[in-house]
């Protein structure tokens, strides 16, 4: 994979028509938020047909979610895509095994070339503990379901992909840290709190006393 170019995920089911394109929003979606402006989010199919269509019923779950995919046609996984991948997630466990065997076959096959064993090469069940089944043929809740399932995973496959969030600090945010940011004093130079003593405080010598005259002891005289 070339550095220059963005991180590509690349998600894969069979017709790259249901599944595989809710992936690829869902991932869309989960990146602009956390910012990551060097991971894309594709999608392809292990037996996807040429220009295939986004299913209406995966294209109305989108939608009902606040998501689409403009223009979308399927993809065809190839060797090249597999190769170029930061990292491929299949839907089930079998695609992701078959997946690694037609890299591993592509590897021998080129020998002195660049080439890799399918290290890249995921699963929803080997990133999140669960597969995704194909909802092709079943009703619109079942589209639902399968959007649900595919949402829910998506923090846990982009986390230990690594992918991570890219903070931005505003205006606004820069300021407060400035506020907030140590004024320069070496706090091992800064006095500890005087300790209160037990007891009755002493007077302080220092302190000038009253002027009223200390009373005599014993009755007063009385005037002659």
């Amino acid at each position: 994979m070339n550095e220059t170019q963005k991180k590509k995920i690349i998600f894969v089911c069979t017709g790259n028509t249901c599944r595989s394109p809710m992936a690829e929003a869902i991932c869309r979606s989960e990146l602009k938020r956390l910012r990551a402006d060097g991971v894309e989010a594709l999608s392809a199919g292990t037996e996807a047909s040429f220009n295939g269509r986004l299913n209406p019923y995966s294209a109305i779950t989108l939608a009902e979610n606040g998501l689409a995919l403009e223009n979308f046609t399927s993809t065809l996984l190839t060797d090249e895509l597999l190769e170029d991948a930061y990292a491929v997630v299949c839907m089930t466990e079998s695609q992701r095994e078959r997946l690694i065997e037609r890299r591993a076959f592509a590897f021998f096959q080129s020998v002195g070339k660049n080439g890799s064993l399918g290290e890249n090469i995921h699963s929803f069940y080997s990133l999140a503990g669960y597969e995704i089944p194909d909802p092709f043929g079943r009703d619109l809740d079942c589209y639902r379901i399968t959007f649900a399932r595919i949402i829910k995973a998506m923090p846990i496959i982009l986390e230990k992909l690594g992918v991570k969030s890219q903070q931005v600090i505003t205006p606004a945010q820069e300021e407060q840290n400035v506020q907030a940011a140590p004024s320069g004093i070496d706090e091992s130079a800064k006095t500890e709190p005087v300790k209160k003593k037990r007891g009755r405080p002493r007077k302080n010598p220092q302190t000038p006393t009253s002027e009223v005259a200390p009373k005599k002891r014993g009755r007063p005289k009385k005037n002659s």
